[in-house]
């Protein structure tokens, strides 16, 4: 669809669609991937992206910011960008974006390594999440006692625990951990993401908004179930 592009679409195996950057200049990037939105808004928008260099070159902090806030700036969110080296990674995580590692199967040992053996499992905040925040909790589950914001996003390598009204996106399982869940006071979500497969709120039907729902995986699928409730789960 977009000729002669800088970068190029394709799926990814975590049902994320994978941005390839093929050139090293981040201003043409920004260009294209501007003038690809023009063209077909709809692929882009409410989308849920995580991008991957087809260069060697190590990419500044500075950079990377860029490459989100294009991305963002099309009303998408940026899961996070692709890399094994760990100088870059390094370097991703400078920049406030989540690293996405290149094998699925690595990604028990290295969260096992990564844990320390008495870190505390959940980070907990306190207050309305505002539009604009990201909150990400690496290795954790994450606690908001309070509303999140429609333009916020919550992120955690494992659950989230929303305690008031999901208007923003929350991304659980970060890091490819099927078994991580959302669970959610008031929900109204923009979107929501469990170990990489995500549903926005066009997808969601009338009698989940503004209930209090929890989403898990089943079957490759998120699942949604309204608390209290014996209707069977919903799949997305």
């Amino acid at each position: 669809m977009f000729l002669n592009q800088s970068f190029e679409l394709k799926a990814a195996k975590l049902t994320y669609t994978c941005v390839r950057i093929k050139e090293t200049d981040i201003g043409k990037f920004e260009e294209d991937f501007i003038g690809a939105y023009q063209q077909a808004p709809k692929l882009f928008r409410q989308g849920a992206f995580i991008v991957e260099f087809l260069y060697d070159e190590f990419v500044a902090s500075n950079k990377l910011k860029r490459i989100k806030k294009a991305i963002e700036g099309v009303s998408a969110t940026l899961v996070g960008i692709k890399s094994s080296v760990g100088i870059q990674q390094e370097e991703i995580k400078k920049a406030g974006i989540n690293v996405i590692h290149n094998t699925k199967q690595d990604l028990p040992e290295q969260i096992r390594r990564n844990r320390e053996p008495n870190e505390p499992r959940g980070l907990m905040v306190q207050g309305k999440v505002r539009s604009g925040t990201q909150v990400y909790a690496k290795d954790k589950d994450i606690v908001v006692c309070g509303d999140v914001s429609h333009g916020s996003e919550i992120i955690a390598s494992g659950n989230i625990f929303i305690y008031g009204t999901l208007k923003g996106k929350a991304i659980a399982g970060a890091d490819g951990d099927e078994s991580a869940q959302i669970f959610c006071k008031v929900f109204c979500p923009e979107l929501i993401s469990i170990a990489g497969t995500y549903i926005v709120c066009d997808d969601i039907t009338s009698e989940y908004l503004g209930k209090s729902v929890s989403a898990r995986m089943q079957e490759k699928k998120v699942t949604l179930q309204v608390f209290g409730s014996v209707q069977p789960v919903v799949n997305f």
